[in-house]
Order: C-alpha cells, then structure tokens, then sequence
C-alpha cells in the first residue's frame, strides 16, 4: 500500500486529490497539508511514501520546499502537481529532488501515472520537458559520454532500457531479475556516473539512446 501525503493550500484541490486517489487500489492518503510547516509536522508521523506537493504552498519558497521535505525524509517521493507552467519549473522542480511534476491541467489520467511512476522510484515529466533536461545534462559533458567505459555489460543494458523509457519493474521482468537486483545495479551505476540521482540517470540515458539512434 503507497501512503501518500497532500500537500496544497487550495481545501478543493486536496479534497479532489483525495477522491482521485482514495478510488485507486494500493494507494492510501494518510495526511493532508495547507501549508510548508504543517506538512513538515505531519512528515514524522504519518510515514508517507509519496508527497504529492503544489510548490507554492505558504511558508517556503517552493524549490526549497522540495530540498527540504527530501532532507528531513531522504526515501519519500515527491510528485509536484501544480498550476504553474511546466516547462517553466519542472526541470528545476526535478533538479531539486522531486521526482516528477505534473499540472494542474493535465488529464486525470496523466496525474495517475505520474503518481504511479515517481512511487516506483522513476521520473515522470512531458516529452518536452524531458527534453530540456537531457539537454542541460548533455550542456554540461564535456567529453563524449561512452557508457561501455565506465558500465558493465549487464550495466550497459539495463542502461539502454532505462533510455528506452522501461521502468524498473518492467526491466526486472525482461531479463528475470527480481526488482531488488535491478535496483542494486543502479544504485551501483548512479555511483560510477558521479550522477546525484537516479532521476538523472534516467534522463542521460534517454539523452544517450535517442543520441545513438541519430
């Protein structure tokens, strides 16, 4: 079951979220929040797996929000859902800590798989966001980026899966691992790419694949 905290200063959005949620299985709302200090109190007590956070909820700004909630709880996931532009803040959102970002305006489909994606550990942004991620990460390589040279063989291919877009879960599936093994490996590949995050990881790796089909 995936405890998800709410965190929204408008009651109408958190009540939506709630009903959206609570009509899912494997998905619990065990607390809501109007503003940055009370979802911060609720963090220690409620054990929240995911924290579904609009960024401009009072008392903090919300790039800081982000860092902090990852501070005080560095195994939640966070999913930014909020009414700003996308392609404004989501890749700072991200490079923050969050783990994807979806508007307000979007189907309540998309929200759905974003909630699902970030509480399996993935990223979860728009194609063109994606996009502009991948281009600071490759702004900032000064050198050719050769996975072979740095990654293992089994390394290299889960690599590949990621920048084709399979999730965790679903590369476990295709080469009959458990979810745990391939977890493992990337724990061990963010270490040897000197990346900060798997979410960047995910992100070079789409960049790197969709480079090599060029």
């Amino acid at each position: 079951m995936k405890r998800i905290l709410i965190v929204d200063d408008y009651p109408l959005t958190r009540t939506g979220v709630c009903l959206i949620l609570q009509g899912r299985k494997g998905y619990k709302v065990v607390g809501e929040a109007g503003t940055a200090k009370e979802a911060l109190k609720l963090l220690g007590s409620v054990d929240a797996h995911l924290a579904v956070i609009e960024v401009a909820v009072p008392g903090m700004s919300g790039l800081e929000f982000i860092r902090v909630l990852r501070a005080r709880k560095p195994s939640i996931k966070i999913l930014v859902l909020s009414r700003f532009d996308e392609m404004k803040y989501a890749a700072a959102a991200v490079r923050a800590g969050a783990g994807g970002y979806v508007e307000k305006r979007a189907p309540i489909e998309t929200f759905l798989k974003g909630v699902e994606r970030v509480s399996d550990g993935e990223v979860f942004v728009s194609e063109n966001v994606n996009r502009q991620l991948l281009q600071n990460l490759a702004d900032h390589n000064a050198s050719p980026f050769v996975p072979s040279e740095v990654l293992s063989s089994r390394e290299k291919e889960i690599f590949q899966m990621m920048g084709r877009g399979l999730s965790a879960k679903q590369i476990a599936e295709k080469l009959q691992v458990s979810r745990k093994t391939i977890d493992t490996h990337r724990l061990r590949m963010k270490k040897k790419l000197h990346l900060k995050s798997i979410t960047e990881m995910t992100c070079l790796a789409v960049w790197w694949v969709d480079r090599e089909a060029v």
